[in-house]
């Protein structure tokens, strides 16, 4: 691949490069950004700290001992709000551009077929999430930002 010196040795190299970035910067960063606020939510799912001291023994706990333990409901609260801001959706859906910088023929039918295939995943995550009591549609295109935006 590269030659430990900085150089991309080929095409296919730089291809794969790219999608990398491309796919970090998008569909991995939705999948986990996105889900935040569904996550923390619920406070005892991840709380942003404790107020006991960590546990040391494997003896039972009870529910008021787990509710000790958790932050107090303002830092709750300062924590839903982050979280709620950073699972809200900031950029264009992947594939959509708002300025067109790529002006060359074979650059703008690689972007088509791009928009194209993601049309098409779209359409076979619609089918098989139609009879599911709960879809999940993180991971579908039409809501996958272009990049990443705070």
């Amino acid at each position: 691949m590269k030659d430990g010196k900085g150089h991309v040795s080929s095409k296919e190299d730089l291809k794969w490069i790219v999608s990398v970035i491309i796919f970090t910067c998008s569909v991995s960063h939705a999948a986990v950004n996105f889900l935040q606020y569904d996550e923390y939510g619920h406070p005892a799912n991840y709380p942003s700290m404790l107020r006991t001291p960590l546990l040391k023994d494997k003896a039972p706990r009870t529910e008021k001992d787990i509710v000790d333990a958790l932050p107090e409901v303002k830092t709750i609260f300062d924590v839903l709000k982050v979280t709620s801001v950073l699972s809200k959706r900031g950029t264009n859906p992947l594939g959509n551009f708002d300025v067109k910088y790529i002006c060359h023929q074979a650059g703008r039918q690689c972007v088509a077929e791009f928009q194209s295939n993601l049309k098409r995943i779209t359409k076979e995550i619609s089918e098989k999430i139609e009879n599911r009591g709960w879809p999940y549609d993180v991971l579908d295109p039409p809501l996958i930002p272009n990049s990443i935006a705070v």
